[in-house]
Parts: C-alpha cells; structure tokens; sequence
C-alpha cells in the first residue's frame, strides 16, 4: 500500500490540535502516513503542541518573510513539504474516524483515472455528533456540475494522489482566503472523475472561532462568486447550473442580510436569488419537503 501525507493547515488551534493528529496516528491504515502540520503563524501553544509528537508528525512554521495568510497557502506549504504519493486534509479543528484513510486509499489505487476519492462527513455541534448525509444524486453522479452547485464534499473528507496537482490542477489558488477549497475540488473535477467511498470518515467541529463561522457573509459572498467567475472561463457549464449556483449564493446573502436587520437588502437580494432560478427554490421546496434526491 503507497503512503499517505495528512496535510493538517493550523492557526491558534492549540485546543483542538492534539486530538485531531491523534485521531490520524489512530488510522488503522497499511502503508506509511506522514502528518504534515504547517503552521500559519500562531500565537498561542499550537507549533509545541505538535511538535511533541514527533515523527511521524512534521511541524513547517510560516516563514518569516511570507506575508499571505489563510488555510489554502498553508495547505500549499505543507503539499509543498510532503513525500507521498496520496494526500490526505484534515482541519486542524477537526477528526478523523476509523478506517477513513485505509477506505479511500483502497479505491484511489484501485481506480487510477479517478481525480478525487471521498466520503461523507458528520458534524459536532454542542456535544452532539450529528449526520447530514449527502443528496443521493451527488453521491451517484459528482461530476463538475454537481461540485458546483453543493459545497461538497468537505476537504476533510477528500483524498488525492499527487499526479493530479501536476496534470494541469495545480495547488490551492493563494488569492481566495475563503471559498479556496471549493475551487480546489472543481478544477480537479473539471478534469478527472470524481467518486464517492460509502461510509462516514471524518468529523466537522463547529465552534465560534471557526473560519468559516467568523467570515461569513459579504466577505463570504465575494470569494464565493470570484470561485464561479474562475470557474465559468475555464469549464462549460450547463446556464442552468450558473444561474442556479448564483440564485444559492444571492440566497444566503440575502439571509446574512436578514440577520443583520437589513431587511430592504434582504428584499433585494431574495427576489434577485429567485429570478436567478426559479428552478432552484423548487428543487430546495422538493428537497426539504418531499425528499426528492433529483438533480432539477
């Protein structure tokens, strides 16, 4: 079995940080596994934290003349530091669960066409592990179009092999501080096939001091549709997938609006979202209501 390199991106996670490397030296997996933690200049007791490990956990501090800052150019450094064949993320906040690594591995090398390999992910929210577990459609069918219309699958539950960054997919995109993970999973579904592993493998941690939690909104929603303007010149997408994927990303605008007590924006925003795609609302209605697993 090829070895695997976890890439763990890190900044001021010494709460979380132990648990999620212990979690990976726990795979019960057949190969070799390296842990890359890169660190994006913490200020808290993350870099000795996981530099009490030892190997097989490598530390890559953040240089001290690098100025950019975010989980995709942290990411790139510790890809950058890696050695083996399959690349495995993990965010520093978060977990892996048993058997995820030897799972994905397992159908990567099995399929060697195949891009990206990977499985579903529940979430910890107070205490309480929870599933959401993927529409059924996307599970069938992850091509292009349906990376960019669900924000899946989480990085956490994604695996590559290392030939797809140097066959036309290149690193994480340093100039998207949100959203880069996104990005990161169309352009390798642009060009390689996509499958979904059976199976819950990793754990989304939500917390106050996520990134994602903290930037959400219109700094959220700019990042959001510079990942589809990048997207839509290099791929032909089906219209009725962009207007779909506007009407989503107008919606949660609109709702950020909305929390905000901003309700003439809120207004503007939804009624913009819904002549975006009609089509969208529909499906979301059949979705919720109906359990309609179909792509519309």
């Amino acid at each position: 079995m090829e070895g695997i390199s976890v890439i763990i991106p890190c900044y001021n996670r010494e709460a979380f940080l132990r648990e999620a490397i212990e979690s990976v030296l726990e795979q019960e997996y057949s190969g070799p596994i390296e842990i890359i933690v890169a660190d994006d200049g913490s200020t808290d007791r993350s870099v000795e934290t996981a530099t009490s490990f030892g190997p097989p956990v490598i530390v890559i501090k953040k240089p001290i003349d690098c100025t950019s800052q975010g989980a995709g150019t942290t990411r790139n450094r510790a890809i950058a530091a890696s050695k083996y064949p399959l690349i495995a993320f993990l965010d520093s906040d978060d977990l892996f669960l048993p058997g995820h690594l030897q799972r994905l591995a397992e159908v990567l090398l099995a399929n060697l066409d195949v891009g990206l390999v990977f499985d579903e992910a529940k979430t910890l929210i107070a205490g309480r592990t929870l599933e959401f577990p993927y529409p059924e459609w996307f599970k069938r069918a992850p091509d292009a179009s349906a990376v960019l219309l669900e924000p899946l699958p989480p990085t956490n539950a994604m695996m590559i092999h290392r030939r797809v960054l140097s066959e036309l997919v290149g690193p994480f995109d340093s100039d998207l501080v949100y959203s880069e993970d996104i990005d990161f999973r169309l352009r390798i579904a642009e060009k390689f096939p996509v499958r979904f592993v059976s199976g819950f493998g990793s754990v989304i941690r939500e917390h106050s001091r996520r990134s994602i939690v903290v930037g959400r909104g219109k700094k959220l929603f700019y990042y959001d549709m510079l990942v589809l303007t990048k997207a839509i010149t290099r791929y032909s997408y089906p219209e009725k997938i962009i207007k779909a994927k506007k009407a989503k990303l107008f919606f949660l605008l609109s709702l950020n609006e909305f929390q905000n007590n901003k309700y003439h924006t809120f207004i503007s925003y939804l009624l913009y979202s819904f002549l975006q795609s009609p089509y969208f609302y529909f499906y979301k209605i059949n979705q919720k209501y109906f359990k309609n697993n179909e792509k519309f």
